[in-house]
């Protein structure tokens, strides 16, 4: 208890120490801010206070497991002085010389996109009934903003929920129908309000039935993907970590540049009855 005090302490002193630009974003009982450290680079700070939780897009906030970054802390000392200022979106951007950091509109667009592996099949468990109980072996989130892959055990389940929760908009194959029901038994927030875009759900729409990731991003993409799910499970088992990770930071890796070709052409496509077919999307 008294190194985790002591490090929140030494955060709290870089927050008074350092000089930190802080702009409000949006403020209801859940506030977002936008902080500015000397580098110039931009993050995005939440504040739910009704559950008392913080959210920082940094990697000190993601990985130290504290609660807290020298930045969740520079906003509240800035609100224990006054009101924060909103961010301004009419900002001309850097002039020259001055740093080509992201504009507020900008850092303020935070997309991820994640996937999820378990520990059990659905044999395990009695049937697809039970997702519940498949348990997370791994997962693995692509923050788009900061360019960075990042990777969740189960027992840093709560810090990947924090993570989504950070986003404007979470990307994934299949969310609503499995990653979100095996996350959800870790947190008592309702991962279904998150402003999700599920690729499969998107396209179960369009075609009256479901198509598996491999089946897309093959026609789209020319890709393959680089295991499936049970020998992901025999990996957890024997204690291949590497392998099972980088397993699935390669769904997460396919399933974003399927999201991307999808939303900067208009269409993806899918092979039928061995004939190739367009689809058309609207994943802006």
């Amino acid at each position: 208890m008294k190194n985790r005090e002591e490090e929140i302490e030494k955060r709290r002193r870089r927050a008074q120490d350092e000089t930190f630009s802080v702009a409000r974003v949006h403020s209801t009982v859940v506030q977002k801010f936008l902080v500015k450290g000397a580098s110039g680079r931009a993050y995005q700070i939440v504040i739910d206070r009704d559950m008392n939780l913080k959210s920082c897009e940094c990697h000190d906030f993601l990985s130290a497991g504290l609660g807290t970054c020298k930045h969740i802390e520079a906003v509240l000392i800035q609100q224990g002085r006054g009101d924060v200022p909103p961010v301004r979106f009419d900002d001309p951007g850097p002039q020259e010389g001055q740093s080509s950091d992201p504009r507020p509109e900008e850092a303020s667009r935070h997309l991820v996109c994640f996937d999820v592996e378990t520990q059990n099949s659905f044999d395990d468990v009695g049937g697809r009934a039970n997702l519940d109980k498949l348990r997370i072996s791994v997962a693995v989130l692509y923050d788009e903003p900061l360019d960075q892959y990042f990777v969740y055990n189960e027992a840093e389940a709560s810090q990947l929920v924090d993570h989504l929760f950070t986003a404007d908009r979470v990307v994934g194959y299949n969310l609503l129908g499995f990653d979100y029901a095996v996350l959800q038994p870790y947190t008592k927030k309702n991962l279904g309000t998150l402003p999700t875009l599920d690729l499969m759900r998107e396209l179960e729409k369009k075609l009256g039935f479901r198509v598996k990731l491999d089946s897309v991003v093959h026609a789209t993409l020319g890709a393959r993907k680089s295991g499936q799910g049970l020998q992901a499970i025999e990996w957890f088992r024997a204690g291949e970590i590497e392998k099972l990770t980088s397993y699935c930071r390669d769904d997460v890796k396919l399933t974003y540049e399927l999201f991307k070709f999808g939303a900067t052409q208009g269409y993806v496509s899918i092979d039928t009855r061995g004939t190739r077919q367009r689809v058309l999307v609207d994943w802006k």
